[in-house]
């Protein structure tokens, strides 16, 4: 349990890190350096979720919530945004389309506290002229801690940019 306590005190320190900062370099809506979005994700786990770009192409992403049968779960992963995968004509009207890839980590409560590692891979779709970003993840786990084995998130979600 105390790895759950410093993970999620870290995290909240990183949200509140990412508000001051947003707030003084944001670029209006999502895929700008700067901007913090919240939403909700919907899978393994199913809870809020927070992301935080750090340039154009990159950018670090939480969330808390509950998995399918894994009790209380927190995440976090550094995500790469690949837009040249999916090019759209005029993306300043059609929006635009990324393959994502990351890496991160992945706390979960079930009885007993396990630790991951997590490969994120999936899509992310920028609305254009709105705050608001679509997402499809599917995330290969190493169990690290307790009885280590693989294991596979997924899910979808949204996000609302603050501006």
């Amino acid at each position: 349990m105390k790895t759950l306590s410093c993970v999620l005190r870290i995290a909240v320190v990183c949200a509140m890190v990412a508000c001051a900062v947003s707030s003084a370099r944001a670029e209006y809506g999502p895929g700008g350096a700067g901007n913090l979005g919240a939403g909700f994700m919907l899978g393994s786990p199913t809870g809020l979720t927070m992301k935080y770009w750090l340039d154009r192409k990159s950018a670090i992403d939480g969330g808390i919530g509950w998995g399918f049968d894994d009790g209380f779960t927190a995440i976090m992963d550094y995500l790469w945004h690949d837009f040249s995968a999916f090019p759209i004509k005029n993306p300043e009207i059609n929006g635009k389309l990324a393959f994502v890839i990351g890496a991160g980590g992945r706390v979960q409560t079930d009885g007993d506290d396990n630790l991951g590692a997590r490969v994120p891979v999936g899509l992310t779709y920028l609305f254009p002229k709105s705050p608001f970003e679509l997402f499809a993840e599917i995330v290969p786990v190493l169990v690290l801690v307790d009885h280590p084995e693989g294991e596979l998130d997924g899910g979808i979600g949204f996000r609302y940019y603050f501006r």
